[in-house]
């Protein structure tokens, strides 16, 4: 009798490790934005003249996304991923869209610590686009051309890329809209 609890109980330890095994090898184990480039993306936003403090607002909305393993569908292999945030100062509100080839997830993160996630879209298709595409310059003529005119929100986007080694890029830009652009898509 003992023996076979023995045999039984190796048994479950060769299915767990096998189990582990399989998802270290498809990534689908820890698919998430991982703690160094979570703290990469905060300091190159901090270091972006944070007045308000929005850096550590779009951090904790991450860190629950991550928590919440709502980013399961990054690739930790190999994959791109694009993040699109801002903030409203009049509402206290922050907007977040992160999004890789396969699939996107918008949130909204309240003022007291409440994560939603959102249908909808906050960010245009158009800007969406032109972040997918890393055009710095096109997303530099859209706001000379349609920034709002009274205190545009700054929008954060970064892109990393997941690879043997992550690289992460970021840049700010004001909020435009061209809703002709978007309607036409």
């Amino acid at each position: 009798m003992f023996h076979l609890y023995i045999e039984v109980t190796n048994m479950i330890y060769r299915l767990i490790i096998l189990i582990g095994f399989f998802f270290l090898l498809t990534g689908k184990a820890n698919a998430q934005l991982d703690k160094p480039t979570l703290k990469v993306i905060y300091k190159q936003q901090k270091n972006k003249n944070d007045i308000l403090g929005v850096a550590n607002r779009f951090d904790f909305a991450r860190q629950e996304l991550n928590k919440l393993d709502s980013l399961s569908f990054i690739n930790q292999k190999m994959d791109t991923v694009y993040l699109l945030e801002t903030y409203d100062m009049e509402t206290g509100i922050s907007y977040g869209s992160i999004w890789n080839k396969c699939k996107r997830l918008n949130y909204t993160y309240y003022h007291g610590g409440v994560l939603e996630f959102k249908a909808d879209d906050f960010f245009a298709r158009y800007m969406r686009a032109l972040v997918s595409a890393w055009d710095i310059d096109a997303i530099r003529k859209e706001e000379k051309r349609g920034s709002k005119p009274i205190s545009p929100n700054d929008i954060y986007a970064t892109r990393i890329i997941i690879g043997k080694k992550t690289k992460i890029d970021f840049f700010t830009f004001n909020e435009f809209s061209d809703l002709w652009i978007d309607a036409s898509e």
